[in-house]
């Protein structure tokens, strides 16, 4: 007969075996003692029976003479369960190492139950194998009614002496890995009785467990409601970090395949950084390697569960070292930075990761900072970025590899434009061959635009919950400004397409710590075009415009503003989009005398701002109608400063001739007297000839100069100014 366990069930029938080994001995000697009435042991109590109970003079009575007990058949039987537990321990030792697994024998190593508490989880396991089971339950407890286990049988089976079912009581407590993870469970008493006896208390084994020991692959149904289990298909050639950090990465992951029980090694990962860098990534690549899945927990979705925390933390560690399966936690900032107190969650979590999970990783957006909170796991912080130019460049060229895409793709300009990671980077490329294919099912070609579109839809689209986003629509000859401030504009555009020649390959990047974004201040009048050039910017660089509505981000309450503002620049920065502050000096206005604790904070809310321009590597656009508003300090840190006046007669001509659509039906429109006395900006230029349009539209006859001059009318009172009906004879 070999010497080992060949599959799991031959484990567990042994297990079983020997349990009844030691339950038919209990029957023996209960027979034995109850010879006479033994056809009716289990339906009511004899005299006899009261009488030995009276009789008994210390609780230690019953145990000795249980112990002294001898019986030819009951000595055999007890002889054959002891011999069964060494020749288990044996073939179980060496079926272990021959890595053969033993879902029994494993579950014990996980929880670290001793052998008593192995035979309890037996016994029960019994009653939901095998009905005889229950008939035999109900005997030894001399009661029919009593279909599972009570303590006292559980603990009067496994226990040698009196001293030892007091000892083994402390196994049913809350705290007894037994029931803090639900191993066992208490049968409901259909009397509903609170104050039961422990001893008394019927239990059986949990539904999940009986299924694991069983090799049932399925996760607590309590947990799939805040949880998802999957296989990880990314590995390391599909994530992007830096050299230093994937070494590390490699040597873990030899750390876990060099070690046979890798289930001992403690080990919790903080994964932070910003969103979309690719953090469950990184877990899932090294679990990959590893060889196991992951059960991924939405802490925001379990505070909202209904189940209570402690319940649903250690719930999660069950199934991690049952399956066993990594955990990776989401949204752990409504635990590390709570908006009210959950310090006693922090602590809890903490402390059951620490004592009992074997692979944990935690996803945060800023450093949690527990270090020396772990004293039994290894802690490890890991802190993600986005991939430098060279190395986005490098992953654009891998994931193009073998695809047919337009040559005058730049990826140069693409790489330094959209600060991608490299999931969103593979995303993008096969998000633009969905496109290609559609448009030309029998040629696919990725165009320019088609990979541009992907890179705007795999950015962060968390801005939009932030900000306005404006669809661009003009170019440069819809704009008519001076000369200079055309070229100043276009020399935006230009420094944003070769930030990547300047930065990256020139090496400039390494000489500057910040400053790094691009920041461009326009001021002047209402309707001069500040607007319309920030949306020429931003199509002219294929990048989405965003609309910051200051009302939203100042707030009376303190350090509100500093936070609305750190996640619209997080957000920007990873959205790939033009951030367009319109009236900003109502944001960025001059820091004034301290006279009051209103001006304290309202200028470290500008200083904050300073500081976020700074740090900021996009593009970011300020727009006033009040130069002199504007603190001192941001023209140190705006790279272009642009006066958009208001035109002149040459330029409200042109704009009065461009400013009508080529199908709109324009008639004897006198451009050159409109030009020489309507004096006022392009944007009211704009709303009159809207207006005029409609007005032609309503008498159903082309636009004429009395439309004209009735939207005149409008557009001065609306501005309050004085109309003058001889203007225009």
């Amino acid at each position: 007969m070999e010497n080992y366990y060949k599959t799991s069930l031959e484990h567990i029938f042994d297990e079983l075996l020997a349990i009844d080994f030691l339950i038919n001995a209990e029957v023996i000697r209960l027979k034995v003692s109850k010879q006479n009435d033994s056809f009716l042991y289990g339906l009511y109590l004899t005299e006899t029976d009261i009488e030995e109970l009276l009789n008994q003079n210390s609780l230690n009575d019953l145990w000795y003479s249980r112990k002294i007990f001898s019986n030819p058949e009951y000595d055999k039987l007890k002889d054959a369960y002891f011999n069964k537990i060494d020749e288990i321990e044996k073939k179980a030792a060496n079926s272990l190492k021959k890595n053969i697994n033993l879902n029994l024998f494993n579950l014990a190593s996980f929880f670290d139950l001793s052998r008593k508490e192995s035979m309890i989880i037996t016994l029960c396991l019994a009653h939901q194998m095998d009905s005889r089971y229950i008939s035999l339950y109900s005997y030894l407890q001399n009661d029919v009614t009593k279909k599972n286990p009570t303590i006292e049988l559980l603990i009067d089976l496994v226990c040698e002496s009196y001293e030892e079912k007091v000892n083994l009581r402390r196994i049913f407590s809350p705290q007894s890995p037994l029931f803090r993870f639900k191993l066992l469970e208490f049968v409901k008493d259909i009397n509903n009785n609170p104050d039961k006896p422990l001893l008394q208390r019927e239990v059986k084994l949990n539904h999940r467990i009986a299924g694991f020991i069983l090799d049932t692959k399925l996760i607590d149904d309590d947990l799939t409601k805040i949880s998802r289990f999957y296989h990880p298909e990314k590995g390391l050639e599909d994530i992007s970090v830096s050299g230093s950090v994937l070494e590390n990465i490699n040597n873990f992951i030899n750390y876990y395949r060099n070690e046979t029980d890798f289930l001992k090694r403690k080990n919790v990962f903080a994964l932070y950084g910003k969103y979309g860098m690719g953090k469950e990534d990184i877990a899932a690549a090294i679990c990959k390697e590893i060889g196991v899945p992951i059960l991924l927990i939405d802490i925001r979705a379990m505070l909202n569960s209904g189940l209570a925390f402690d319940e649903a933390i250690d719930l999660s560690i069950r199934e991690s070292n049952i399956m066993p399966t990594a955990l990776y936690f989401t949204n752990c900032e409504v635990l590390i930075n709570p908006e009210d107190d959950r310090s006693y969650m922090l602590h809890y979590f903490i402390s059951a990761l620490d004592a009992f999970s074997w692979l944990t990783f935690i996803e945060a957006d800023t450093a949690p900072g527990f270090h020396g909170k772990f004293h039994q796991s290894k802690y490890f912080e890991l802190e993600l970025v986005l991939p430098e130019y060279e190395e986005r460049k490098k992953i654009w060229e891998i994931n193009l590899d073998g695809i047919n895409f337009d040559s005058n793709i730049d990826l140069k300009e693409i790489s330094g434009k959209f600060l991608l990671n490299s999931g969103q980077i593979k995303e993008a490329v096969h998000t633009a061959s969905t496109i290609a294919l559609w448009r030309e099912p029998s040629n696919p070609l990725i165009l320019k635009e088609d990979l541009i579109n992907a890179c705007h839809i795999h950015s962060s689209q968390r801005l939009k919950d932030l900000a306005v986003r404006i669809k661009t629509r003009y170019k440069w000859n819809d704009i008519i400004l001076p000369a200079n401030v055309l070229q100043s504009l276009r020399d935006v555009v230009s420094m944003v397409k070769y930030r990547h020649i300047v930065y990256d390959e020139w090496g400039f990047d390494k000489k500057l710590s910040l400053g790094k974004g691009i920041c461009a201040l326009f001021y002047g009048e209402p309707g001069t075009g500040k607007t319309m050039a920030s949306d020429i910017i931003a199509n002219e660089l294929n990048m989405e415009l965003y609309k910051i509505d200051i009302s939203t981000i100042v707030s009376k309450y303190i350090g509100e503003t500093e936070k609305n503002l750190n996640k619209i620049f997080d957000e920007a920065q990873l959205s790939n989009a033009v951030l367009f502050f319109d009236e900003a000096d109502a944001l960025f206005g001059k820091r004034t005398e301290v006279k009051d604790s209103h001006d304290r904070y309202s200028n470290i809310e500008v200083s904050y701002l300073l500081q976020k321009i700074d740090e900021y590597t996009g593009v970011v656009i300020m727009a006033t109608n009040y130069y002199k508003n504007i603190d001192e300090a941001f023209e140190r840190r705006i790279h272009f400063i642009l006066n958009f006046p208001a035109p002149d007669e040459n330029s409200r001509l042109n704009i009065w001739k461009h400013i009508f659509p080529d199908n709109a039906p324009v008639n004897d429109i006198d451009f050159d007297i409109l030009a020489r006395k309507i004096k006022i900006n392009g944007g009211n230029i704009k709303n009159i000839a809207l207006s005029s349009a409609f007005y032609a539209a309503e008498n159903g006859s082309n636009i004429t100069m009395d439309h004209i001059v009735k939207a005149c009318r409008k557009e001065y009172e609306k501005i309050g100014l004085l109309w003058d009906e001889k203007l225009l004879n």
